[in-house]
């Protein structure tokens, strides 16, 4: 008995550390992000980004940022990770500001599925918070930001969560994924008095 107890133990163990395991990479596409290089401390950072399919012969289905994207509410969950340059030359995660927000979103993520064809490109601008907003860039210093736009299959972290609604057709074969952008190298320098 204790046996038996040993191994169900271990099955729901390996069955939940594989259902909040980090999704894989999307094979089909790619994330970019251009913009200034260098902003004054406490300016606006100009981050440009897309979601690209990099393939030649093949759609990709997609799902635009919505209300709830930025908080991980809603698919897709749209993120920054960045590390600040250490005095030392080694590199560590960087100060994130806490976000205030209110619990209205939108959760209906599957009115937001688009197409998108070979070479073809998705700005990502809405419902995504500036970076300064979410990544703390008062001190001067060098950074990396990464941009994150992960798909969970609509196990999202708030209310209608878990597969609630029903998958739109042209995703129920795609499994969760996140794609994550190159190192975005920003310098942040002294404000002009």
């Amino acid at each position: 008995m204790l046996r038996l107890a040993a191994i169900l133990t271990l099955c729901v163990t390996t069955a939940l550390a594989a259902e909040n395991a980090a999704p894989g990479a999307h094979p089909d596409l790619k994330l970019e992000v251009y913009g200034s290089k260098q902003v004054a401390a406490g300016a606006s950072v100009e981050l440009k980004m897309h979601l690209l399919n990099t393939t030649k012969d093949k759609i990709v289905h997609v799902v635009k940022p919505g209300d709830g994207s930025e908080s991980g509410w809603r698919e897709p969950h749209v993120f920054y990770t960045a590390e600040v340059k250490q005095p030392d030359g080694t590199w560590a995660a960087a100060k994130r500001n806490g976000i205030g927000r209110c619990g209205l979103y939108n959760p209906k993520w599957q009115n937001d599925v688009v197409e998108l064809k070979p070479g073809e490109k998705l700005e990502l601008k809405d419902w995504i918070l500036p970076v300064e907003r979410v990544i703390e860039l008062k001190q001067p210093g060098s950074y990396r930001v990464q941009v994150h736009y992960s798909y969970r299959e609509g196990k999202n972290a708030k209310g209608l969560g878990g597969n609630a609604l029903a998958l739109p057709e042209t995703l129920k074969d795609v499994n969760a994924y996140e794609v994550v952008s190159e190192n975005f190298e920003l310098e942040v320098v002294a404000a002009q008095k």
